[in-house]
């Protein structure tokens, strides 16, 4: 299905409005001109000077928010007037039932073990404050719920409130969250401390601070009392928004001792662990307490630290435990480290069999969040491919299919370097096993190529640059590889139905310029064992090439270590629509597994392409990491060094039939829209009846400079007769660790979207257990976070949808209907009546949201809102583009992690770890 443009959507849906809120208004209003109050003193609110003219009348704030029941409860009764300390104590009534009041400090806290009833329950859903009934005389409760409190200061003057809290059942009471950093700490008398406060369920994220005792600043700061023995005070922060939602902290205050010039200094230090690349940089924060004096010395057993804790970490070949030091400079006894792990930024020489052990026994492990891993695979290793027969050489001018036709099982045949040979080459069937591989490879020797496990470049063919892309080392020009050169057509190589236990090492694979449109480089109908090894696999720069290899009926199929380039058909005059660097999943026989690894392929339309042909099969077992995929901005028409001819752009990676598939540790440049996409990075959207998208984890890349983030959906086909038909299925998909920035519709020609997840099934199961955590998204601000659609045909929504902890850009329009005829689920502007009535069930919490327009509706409970990307607190945010997404260990939000003991957003340390040496 192809979605709408951002615009119509836009523009057809923002005028919706909402009257639910306007009711709940209403009833809140007529709920609350029936409160009323007495005591020996007034009853007014805190802060309020015209409440209490009186210095000595005692003045207790009736609000309280609503408490649940089975779930921890705290919040300070407010006072003013008078001095402290008070003494606290139940005059008439009762707490409800599990809940305690501390007479010292006007704490209630605990858990409450009954509900209130219907009428309180229904006041608390509406977050109602509180609801306090008197009788005549002032002193007989007659709400079960409420009670009184009287109060005593300093100086004998008393005060006395009526009070109401509301307790509801699990699930029935709908307020604001609110947390407080740090929830319990101690400060020398007299000292100061900062508080942070976090708001959650609501972008107004103003709050009001009180204290029982001492003072606190609008600002969080707050300033003890002086005191000769150890006391202990509330402090409390309250929502602007919804004075129901509080949160409280204790502080311990202990007497300054004689002569000490810092009693009880204590430091901490954020991040406690951490990894970080060879050289790389990490940015530590430490907070010092007990003291007003919080400058810090840095040092470190490795590496440099700056003195405002940068932390530079040393080269190494090898993994490295680096203890990283601050100390107090008032106490420097005062201390706190840090372990930090530096490995190599390249990985060492050697193949990558991360998954996969000798007699290819996959190490994968089973699932990844709901999604099934690879349970096959194909060691690469020069050592399991033996080839013990006899060594064939072919000269320039010879005839290399001759030679490969009189090869037996074991044989190696070297081509000459640096000469030329007209394909197709052909690899015959010849029955060989797993002990008796044919290797053909150049003739240069292995000093003269890269070691094994380190991808080849131009520069081995003489190439020492090529316009546009990447620069790469190039130390010598000198021409290493054997170069096979078609015309047109396909199969610069072919491999043979049977052909098996074939290995190529140090060969150009290519065509001859101006000679029309070649339809594959590298094709293969019913082959096994195949390791395509170090190869320079290249089309043109201006002619139509469709792909560099094309997987058809193989199985054990690995592509390692290679430079694939120039695959691109020419719009409205050209003679083919879509290109890609490797093509599978179009088959009618079972397939995979399949092996595709550090490798840099490059590609107009998807530069890795699953499905979207016929077939009968799902494709299984699939390892893709560890790839550099790039499109040239040469080839986007408008950019400053446009080629002059325009391309069928589509996707970076897309998969239209594939299960249990692994895409790890990718780097992804370059995607952008105008023909008949929208410049998506990853595409995940099955066609074909046959055709499935299942057990997908995508976790530890980066996406950058793309006109769109992810399509998700469970799309139908439209068949040659006009019927449409769903695809086998969309489900069991893990999402995590992913970073998107510099995402621009504008700038990319695409719609500026972080995530479609879409469900247009009308027979088959739609779109289930879809997990999206640890993403960084730094949408498009102009544009849209997520759209949503749904077929209102299939009375089975789509079920499972998890989004969690990740950061992500709102965008002006935050969440929006694709737009799609049969959609009414999706609400635009309206994020929870969108969600609560397209999945079933969901999870959505857990995620920081920047710059959310809060005019558009609520969010589900669980979420936290940032004003803009500024106070979120990344170490480096350099505009949205190139920057390090990793918190501040001085960030608000980096002790906010609900529902996983992690940091919000990707984590940027493994990412980096992972992506190490790709580029």
């Amino acid at each position: 299905m192809t979605p709408m443009s951002a615009s119509c959507r836009v523009f057809a849906e923002r005028g919706l409005a909402s009257v639910a809120s306007r009711v709940m208004f209403l009833t809140v209003f007529v709920l609350a001109i029936s409160f009323c109050t007495t005591s020996c003193s007034n009853i007014g609110q805190v802060g309020s000077s015209s409440a209490n003219p009186n210095p000595n009348s005692i003045v207790i704030s009736p609000n309280l928010p609503p408490a649940v029941v089975g779930s921890a409860y705290r919040a300070l009764l407010s006072v003013t007037g008078g001095t402290s300390p008070y003494q606290f104590s139940i005059a008439e009534g009762s707490l409800p039932n599990g809940l305690t009041l501390d007479e010292k400090t006007g704490l209630i806290s605990g858990t409450p073990t009954t509900a209130s009833t219907p009428a309180v329950a229904a006041a608390a859903r509406l977050r109602f404050v509180s609801e306090n009934v008197t009788s005549n005389s002032g002193t007989s409760v007659q709400n079960p719920n409420a009670f009184a409190i009287s109060v005593l200061d300093n100086h004998g003057n008393s005060g006395r409130g009526l009070l109401s809290l509301a307790v509801g059942s699990p699930g029935s009471v709908t307020v604001a969250a609110i947390t407080l950093s740090p929830s319990s700490t101690s400060v020398v008398s007299g000292g100061t401390l900062q508080f942070t406060s976090y708001v959650r369920d609501n972008s107004n994220t103003a709050v009001k601070w009180s204290t029982n005792a001492g003072r606190i600043s609008t600002s969080g700061l707050f300033t003890a009392p002086v005191v000769t023995s150890p006391q202990t005070v509330i402090v409390q922060t309250a929502s602007v928004a919804d004075p129901t939602a509080v949160a409280t902290a204790e502080v311990t205050i202990v007497p300054a001792s004689a002569g000490a010039t810092a009693p009880g200094v204590t430091v901490t230090l954020s991040p406690s662990t951490m990894t970080v690349v060879s050289g790389g940089t990490l940015q530590f924060t430490s907070y010092v307490r007990q003291t007003s004096n919080t400058t810090v010395r840095w040092s470190t057993s490795g590496g440099r630290i700056s003195s405002s804790g940068v932390f530079s970490a040393p080269s190494v070949t090898s993994p490295q435990t680096v203890i990283v030091q601050t100390a107090s400079v008032a106490d420097p006894g005062a201390q706190a480290t840090a372990e930090v792990t530096v490995v190599p930024v390249t990985p060492s020489a050697g193949p990558d069999n991360r998954y996969c052990g000798s007699g290819d026994v996959p190490n994968f492990g089973s699932t990844d969040g709901p999604a099934n891993l690879p349970q096959r695979c194909i060691n690469t290793a020069l050592a399991s491919t033996p080839s013990p027969g006899k060594q064939i050489q072919v000269s320039a001018g010879g005839n290399l299919n001759a030679a490969l036709n009189s090869a037996s099982c074991g044989d190696v045949i070297l081509v000459q370097a640096g000469a030329t040979f007209l394909g197709p080459i052909t690899l015959p069937a010849r029955g060989c096993d797993r002990d008796h591989w044919i290797t053909v490879r150049t003739t240069a020797p292995d000093s003269s190529l890269p070691p094994e496990g380190t991808r080849i470049t131009p520069c081995y063919a003489g190439v020492s640059s090529l316009p546009g892309r990447p620069a790469y080392p190039c130390s010598s020009t000198s021409n290493v590889l054997a170069k096979i050169q078609i015309s047109t057509g396909a199969g610069a190589i072919t491999v043979a139905p049977g052909a098996n236990y074939y290995r190529i090492i140090g060969l150009e694979l290519t065509r001859k310029a101006g000679t029309g449109v070649a339809f594959g480089l590298v094709k293969m109908a019913g082959a096994d064992h195949l390791i395509f090894d170090r190869l320079w696999i290249h089309g043109t720069a201006l002619d139509e090439t469709t792909r560099g290899i094309y997987l058809g009926d193989s199985t054990n199929v690995a592509v390692i270590d290679s430079y694939l380039n120039d695959f691109h058909c020419i719009s409205s005059t050209g003679s083919c629509t879509d290109a890609q660097a490797i093509n599978g999943g179009n088959s009618f026989l079972p397939t995979g597994p399949y092996k595709i690894v550090d490798n840099f392929l490059e590609a107009a339309a998807e530069n890795i392409l699953w499905g979207g042909a016929s077939g009968s099969t799902v494709p299984a077992d699939i390892e893709i990491r560890r790839n550099h995929m790039f499109k040239p901005l040469i080839w986007m028409p408008g950019s400053p060094n446009f080629i002059g001819k325009s391309f069928i752009a589509k996707n970076l990676f897309e998969v239209k039939n594939a299960e249990r598939l692994l895409f790890e540790g990718n780097v992804m440049e370059n995607s952008w829209g105008g023909f008949s996409q929208e410049g998506w990075g990853i595409v995940l959207t099955p066609r074909g009846s046959w055709a499935a998208d299942r057990d997908i984890t995508i976790r530890y890349n980066t996406i950058s400079h793309v006109g769109a983030g992810f399509q998700i959906a469970a799309s139908q086909e439209q068949l040659s007769s006009g019927a449409w038909v769903d695809s086998l299925a969309s489900e069991r998909f893990s999402i995590h660790d992913i970073t998107v920035d510099d995402m621009s519709a504008t700038a990319y020609n695409g719609d500026g979207i972080g995530f479609q997840i879409s469900s247009g099934f009308v027979v088959n199961t739609p779109l289930n257990n879809v997990t999206i955590s640890h993403v960084t998204m730094l949408t498009d601000p102009n544009r849209t976070l997520m759209i949503v659609g749904a077929a209102h045909q299939n009375p089975v929504l789509p079920s499972n949808i998890v989004f969690s902890n990740n950061i992500a850009v709102a965008g002006k329009f935050a969440v929006w209907s694709t737009g799609e005829t049969g959609v009414t689920c999706a609400k635009s502007g309206q994020p929870l009546t969108t969600f609560n009535q397209c999945w079933k069930p969901y999870s959505m919490s857990n995620n920081i949201i920047i710059g959310y327009p809060s005019s558009q509706g609520p969010w589900p409970g669980g979420n936290v809102f940032a004003a803009n990307t500024a106070a979120v607190g990344f170490t480096n945010f350099n505009n949205g583009n190139g920057g390090d997404y990793q918190l501040l260990g001085s960030s608000t939000y980096n002790s906010l992690a609900i529902t996983e003991h992690t940091v919000f957003g990707a984590d940027i340390g493994t990412l980096n770890v992972e992506i190490a040496g790709v580029q």
